[in-house]
């Protein structure tokens, strides 16, 4: 993400949580998985990342903060679809 090429930061986060899903980065990648699809604008996508991390990893130090974004991701669909 620093070098501003978030589709090569994506490519490596998702092989990061798919090769390697029981390190102790695997929520982290996720979680950089759904911002970065957030910051692309793709909110089912974030979605799915963040709904992943939350149901595979429920210890995860990033449960809180995930579970905000989730709710901010459900409103503003819920504002759209209005």
């Amino acid at each position: 993400m620093k070098t501003n090429q978030p589709s090569l930061a994506l490519n490596y986060y998702q092989m990061l949580y798919r090769y390697f899903p029981f390190s102790n980065k695997a929520d982290s990648a996720l979680f950089k998985i759904g911002q970065i699809y957030t910051d692309m604008g793709d909110a089912n996508r974030a979605q799915l990342a963040f709904e992943r991390l939350l149901a595979e990893y429920p210890g995860s130090d990033l449960f809180k903060t995930v579970s905000i974004k989730l709710k901010e991701i459900k409103e503003k669909n819920k504002n759209r679809s209005k």
